[in-house]
């Protein structure tokens, strides 16, 4: 546990300088992360308009298929598993934004979205929108209590849990690269298509628009060249395959966190799908991410999984504006 303490500090770059200029990196990314930490808690703020306002989220109702937690608090409190759920999250999401920094009031937010995204999950249908919320609120139940002036130690253990839930992100986008490159390798009757054959994101494209009945002219090209769809396709499974490559990167976090926010922001454009949560949590985890030192175009090309490795090495050699001059010259 020691070793890998001390690897992670290195790797977060707060071992590779002087004592004092490290302490002084270390104050300063702990402050970072527990900004980030708030404005994490204050966005679930948002989520408590419907909550508030409705009444059938106070009311008792049937739950088609209930799971565990539901069938739990019905048979402890018939009829009132609902008001339970959502009057733990609402108490739980206000703690959590005025008590951050306590971990009984996010371990009460935890309790709160799980039980909420247990009762929105208990009517025959799967909804994977509020799964990262529950993770990364499990996660962050772990940072210590940081109520009077941390030291050395509580706040290198702030970030070792902060970094976790970094980690928690792109694991699930690891995840998701893992098994549609898995299910490439799938036996599959004739006639449908693999994720990397060229017609299958056009073809998800359209079968998203129809069943939506929507329309979209940058999903309407793509489906008319799949050529540059299944450029795009396989561009976005990289970034979703490598995710977890990033975490211990520091370089690599907005790189990754912006190509991730930009895979949902096309999931918009071309089929309104939206992940509005994800894009939120991408940009306050890893584009702020406390970690990643200055941005440099050709350090972080070059620092790309795989990728990276395939750059010229008189391309890595240049600076971030020479390597710019040269792609768009070429």
């Amino acid at each position: 546990m020691i070793n890998f303490s001390r690897w992670l500090q290195k790797s977060l770059r707060m071992e590779c300088e002087g004592a004092a200029r490290a302490a002084t990196r270390q104050s300063h990314a702990f402050r970072h992360a527990s900004v980030i930490v708030l404005c994490f808690y204050a966005y679930q703020m948002t989520a408590l308009t419907n909550v508030i306002s409705s009444g059938e989220a106070w009311s008792g109702t049937t739950f088609v298929d209930p799971l565990w937690p539901i069938e739990l608090l019905n048979g402890l409190l018939p009829g009132y598993a609902l008001a339970v759920c959502n009057g733990l999250l609402v108490g739980g999401t206000v703690s959590a934004v005025f008590f951050h920094k306590q971990r009984w009031a996010r371990l009460a937010f935890f309790l709160g979205s799980f039980l909420s995204l247990a009762a929105a999950n208990s009517h025959g249908k799967i909804d994977h929108g509020g799964f990262l919320t529950v993770l990364l609120a499990f996660a962050l139940v772990f940072l210590p209590d940081t109520r009077r002036s941390p030291g050395r130690t509580v706040r290198q253990k702030y970030l070792h849990v902060f970094t976790a839930a970094q980690g928690v992100i792109l694991a699930v986008y690891s995840l998701a690269g893992f098994w549609k490159v898995f299910a490439v390798f799938e036996a599959k009757p004739p006639g449908i298509l693999s994720l990397l054959s060229f017609g299958a994101l056009p073809a998800q494209i359209a079968s998203s628009l129809v069943e939506k009945q929507a329309t979209s002219t940058a999903g309407l090209f793509l489906i008319a060249h799949q050529e540059l769809a299944w450029a795009v396709g396989v561009l976005g499974i990289f970034f979703e395959l490598f995710a977890l490559a990033a975490l211990l990167r520091p370089r690599m976090h907005v790189v990754f966190g912006t190509a991730l926010i930009f895979l949902h922001l096309g999931a918009i454009l071309l089929m309104q799908i939206y992940f509005t949560t994800n894009i939120v949590y991408l940009a306050l985890f890893l584009v702020a991410s406390p970690f990643g030192p200055d941005f440099d175009l050709r350090r972080a090309l070059a620092a790309l999984p795989v990728a990276g490795r395939a750059l010229p090495s008189r391309w890595k050699g240049r600076s971030a504006g020479e390597f710019s001059a040269r792609v768009r010259r070429a």
